[in-house]
């Protein structure tokens, strides 16, 4: 044998016990791709999970969809076979047929060669459709693996481990009784068939509030973790090879504003709750069927509108650092308030100065509002020192000068039909898009989005513009001129 023969033996010899100690390297040293059987590359959330799953014996994993819940839940309990092959563990999906496919994919891996190399004595003494037991040392009836549809029943009176992947489905978000049936199913059925020292695993992509993810995630001794797209921190993919910035983007106009916000973002919305309902928003996107953005204005031709712009300051460039945004919207004589502009970015002090001197000159507003809270108000003075920009500052704080008061009057506005939020072909623009997240999301107790604050500035510069008619054509690149 060669020097290099010795050698990459030594290191597979190194490499294999490893991923015998751990989950995430015997997950990229076994795992493959499933569209092109390649081995994993792990992103940071990946090692993640398996990290968690080794520490919490209760673990509610929530990811956006295709990020490799099953695929990574299947390589984990793969592994703790290895590991203890007296284990006996029970993997619970929505239905029968997705229990079966479970089933195949845990044996595809237990009779792979890259397993055989990790975990020699596994040896797989029955298999099923359903369930699959391996040879073991002492004498066990019950089965090793054994997946079922959520309210089937399993044989065994144990389970020494419980992966609950996806139970929820559009049906639960559908029907109240379906979400309450599941959760009493895993409560009074599923979970007390732990074995002492035993764990669970909750996967999802969450469908609505009270389902099963949702309910265990916020019962007491359940880890939680998120895997949202991006990384609401960073303002940067979680997973930058599977989903670069141009494919989010792509699944955004695909998906729409609601949908994404679950499948992507993970959120769960309760229009019951909701300060901005889907059907206003709905609405708002509807009656800008066809329109774009708007880039000029003109005092030319369309009678007794106005414009206003407001801007929501963010001046730190650090990543993860509040945006700097800019809405601009159009007030009809009807009262209408058409969105012309939202545009987001982290810039200097002089780049905010510069964007707000320019936006003066594309739209001829009324008012410029600025948030002006603090050190932000030095931009207001810098801007008034530097040119003629009707800007005024908007100093947030309680009362009627609160966001969460400006979101209820902007929240009676899109109630009353007032808004027209250009959504082009169907395919909404990512400011758009994320100003959308921003509504639906919105919730008074917690932060306000950058693009929502800076539309609430402009809401408010617009009941404080003078009423004086003038007259004013919209120019429009997108749309022939169509309000």
């Amino acid at each position: 044998m060669t020097v290099a023969a010795a050698t990459m033996k030594v290191l597979r010899t190194a490499r294999n016990a490893m991923a015998r100690r751990d989950s995430a390297t015997f997950a990229e040293l076994v795992g493959r791709d499933e569209q092109d059987h390649t081995p994993f590359k792990l992103a940071p959330s990946h090692v993640r999970f398996h990290q968690l799953a080794a520490a919490h014996p209760r673990l509610t994993f929530l990811a956006h969809f295709s990020w490799g819940k099953t695929s990574h839940a299947i390589q984990l309990i793969a592994h703790r076979i290895g590991v203890n092959l007296a284990t006996r563990i029970l993997y619970v999906c929505a239905s029968h047929g997705e229990a079966q496919k479970r089933t195949r994919l845990l044996l595809s891996y237990l009779k792979s060669a890259a397993y055989k190399q990790v975990f020699p004595n596994v040896e797989i003494a029955r298999e099923s459709d359903s369930a699959i037991t391996v040879k073991r040392p002492v004498l066990a009836k019950d089965a090793t693996f054994q997946a079922i549809g959520i309210g089937s029943e399993f044989l065994g009176s144990r389970a020494d481990g419980i992966a609950l992947d996806d139970v929820s489905t559009l049906e639960d978000a559908q029907s109240e009784a379906v979400r309450t049936r599941k959760v009493e199913i895993v409560r009074s059925m599923l979970l007390p068939r732990l074995a002492p020292g035993g764990w669970a695993l909750c996967i999802a992509t969450p469908w609505c509030q009270n389902d099963v993810s949702d309910v265990l995630a916020h019962t007491p001794g359940w880890h939680l973790e998120r895997v949202p797209v991006v990384d609401p921190v960073t303002g940067q993919p979680n997973w930058p090879e599977k989903f670069p910035p141009e494919r989010i983007q792509a699944l955004r106009a695909e998906l729409g504003p609601f949908a994404s916000a679950r499948a992507l973002d993970l959120m769960l919305i309760d229009d019951s709750m909701a300060r901005f309902r889907r059907e206003w928003v709905s609405k708002a996107l509807s009656r800008g069927a066809g329109l774009g953005f708007l880039h000029q204005y003109s005092a030319l031709g369309m009678k007794d509108s106005y414009t206003v712009v407001g801007v929501d300051l963010g001046i730190s460039q650090k990543p993860g650092a509040d945006l700097t945004s800019f809405a601009t919207i159009a007030v009809a004589p009807n009262g209408d308030r058409r969105l012309l502009n939202v545009e987001s970015g982290r810039w200097t002090a002089d780049q905010i100065i510069e964007k707000i001197i320019f936006h003066n000159h594309r739209y001829d507003p009324r008012n410029i509002v600025v948030e002006s809270v603090a050190a932000q108000q030095f931009v207001v003075d810098l801007v008034r020192k530097a040119s003629a920009v009707p800007v005024v500052g908007f100093h947030t704080a309680g009362g009627k000068m609160s966001l969460p008061y400006q979101s209820e009057l902007l929240a009676a506005e899109f109630a009353n039909q007032k808004w027209i939020l250009p959504s082009g072909d169907g395919q909404l623009h990512p400011e758009v898009a994320a100003l959308v997240h921003d509504l639906i999301s919105y919730q008074p107790s917690e932060h306000c989005g950058d693009r929502l604050a800076a539309l609430l500035f402009a809401r408010w510069a617009a009941g404080q513009a003078s009423q004086k008619a003038i007259v004013g054509r919209l120019i429009n690149n997108y749309a022939g001129g169509r309000w």
